[in-house]
Order: structure tokens, then sequence, then C-alpha cells
């Protein structure tokens, strides 16, 4: 966790420190400059060979997030990826432009669309690039198709204007990205944290209807359960109502804690550590018919394992 969070830490006890724990902080800031100035820089490097190829991309997270919510943007932790939206019926084509530059593809499209939210590309020598069809949540996630009509810009450092989600479509995205993670991440809990803070009400209660509209209730109900165990204070907003789900009593610190264990443990993942995981994500269903969906996609995922289709 210290790792993900030493930038903010550095520059906020850095005129308080000895100058000897000042030269960490400087070292550490440095660093995190440099990664965030690389991030930049590969983002516009895949932005451009989206745009030789007409090919029409949403930035999500990353860099771009730092320069529009962090009081010094190298402060957000730098991307070990590029995080791209793009529409599913786009998705072969990208996947193709980005092999003849020198990318590989793990797995094949009809896999990622089966088992995935993503398709992701690897190179030699530059960061992955995942190529979001969905938010999060594998096959059952929220398409981004919709987010293209409502999309802003962001012009880079370098020149070039990056369209990225609006502002309702983005905190979604982070509050489904925390609960993707199984509400263990702490960087993830702070970077939604401190958007959703800024947000007004209005769009607080316009992304928590959408939430819930796709049937993620318990995933707004666990997190505002983790900001009262980790910020002692609530995510939901006073006034606002959110329905409960089948499993309302299970929705609770154990739960969270359990999470946190099965996303903590060091080694392979196992079976019984992969059937634990969906145990728990069952959990986070809104309503037996959710919990079903969930258990057929597990099923047809486990069967192209087991028989290779």
């Amino acid at each position: 966790m210290a790792r993900r969070i030493a930038a903010v830490v550095a520059y906020a006890v850095r005129p308080r420190v000895s100058p000897v724990q000042r030269e960490w902080c400087d070292q550490i800031l440095t660093d995190s400059w440099k990664r965030h100035d690389e991030c930049i820089r590969q983002l516009d490097f895949v932005l451009g060979l989206f745009s030789q190829g007409g090919i029409e991309v949403l930035s999500l997270k990353g860099p771009i997030l730092g320069r529009r919510h962090f009081p010094v943007p190298f402060l957000r932790r730098p991307s070990v990826d590029i995080d791209l939206a793009i529409r599913e019926s786009d998705l072969e084509r990208a996947a193709n432009h980005l092999v003849a530059n020198g990318y590989r593809q793990q797995g094949s499209i009809s896999e990622a669309k089966l088992t995935n939210h993503h398709l992701v590309m690897y190179s030699s020598n530059r960061p992955r690039v995942e190529l979001h069809t969905r938010l999060s949540h594998g096959p059952r996630g929220i398409r981004v198709d919709e987010f293209f009509g409502r999309a802003a810009v962001h012009q880079l450092p370098t020149g070039r204007a990056a369209a990225i989600p609006s502002a309702g479509d983005e905190l979604l995205g982070l509050l489904l990205h925390f609960a993707n993670d199984r509400f263990s991440s702490f960087f993830h809990m702070y970077e939604l944290r401190r958007v959703w803070r800024s947000a007004h009400p209005d769009l607080q209660a316009e992304v928590i209807s959408r939430a819930t509209a796709h049937r993620f209730a318990a995933v707004l109900w666990l997190t505002d359960l983790a900001f009262q165990l980790v910020w002692s204070e609530t995510f939901l907003p006073e006034g606002v109502s959110v329905p409960n789900t089948w499993l309302q009593h299970r929705l609770n610190s154990h739960l969270l804690a359990e999470m946190e264990k099965n996303v903590a443990t060091i080694g392979p993942r196992t079976l019984a550590r992969r059937l634990k995981g969906r145990w728990l994500d069952l959990q986070t269903t809104d309503s037996g018919s959710d919990a079903l969906v969930m258990i057929v996609l597990i099923l047809r995922v486990a069967r192209r394992e087991l028989f290779r289709i």
C-alpha cells in the first residue's frame, strides 16, 4: 500500500521533515514525475496510432485523471498500463492495428468477450494496452458504447486532444473499478474518494441512480461500508436511497475482510482460491437472478478452460 501512495505522502510531509528524510521525499517525487511523464508520452503514442487508423477511443483513468483531479498530476500513482474504452464493434480492428505496430494479443477476441471486460495487448518495449468494451466486472459489466456520445476532451501536454468520459461516467467507472478489485485496493478507494468529494451532490445522486439501475446496489452498500471503516465517513449522501439486495445481511465488514484476504494472498491462484473468490463475488449480486447469471458465466468459462473450446 505504501508504494501506491508514497508520492502523496512525500508531498504532504516534505516541508515538515528533517533534511535526510527530505532527500527520500525528493527521490520519491522525482521518480513519480518521471513515470508520469513517461505515461503521458506512451498514451500520446497509442492515441496517435488509433487516430491514424480512424478508431475512436476514450482514455480511462491514468495520467489524465491525475492532471484533472490531483493538485500535482504526478502525485497520482503512475499507471502500468494504458486503459482505453472502445466500442465492441471496433475491437477486432483496433487489436489488428496494434498488432501491426508491434503489439501481441493476449488470447482471442472471442475469449475476451466471453470471460473479461477488456482485451489485453502486450509490447516488448511499451506499456500494455487494455481495450475496454465494458467498464468492469467481466462480460456482465456496463458496455462503454453509450459513453462516446457524452465524451469530454482533455488536451495532453503534447498538444493532442484526448477524448475522456463525462464526469458521471468517470465516477461510475472509478466506483466499479474499486469494486472489481473486491474493495481491497486502498489507492483505488483513495482516488475514488478524492474525485467523489469534489463532485456536485446532483452528480453523486446521478451516479448512484445509474449504478442501481445497472444492478450494482451491493457495490454501493459495500463502498459505503469501506468508507466508514477506513475514513470514518459515509460514501452514500444523506437522503439518497439505495435498495437492499437479496443478501443484504451478508454485506458486512466480515465480507470485506474476506475479500481483502483473498486478493492479498501471496502465491498461485489455486482452484480453491478462485472458487472462494467467485463465492465472495456472488454475495455482491443484487438478486438471485443476478447470481444465476454470474453462475452461468462462471460455468461457461470453466467449460472453456477444461475443454479448450
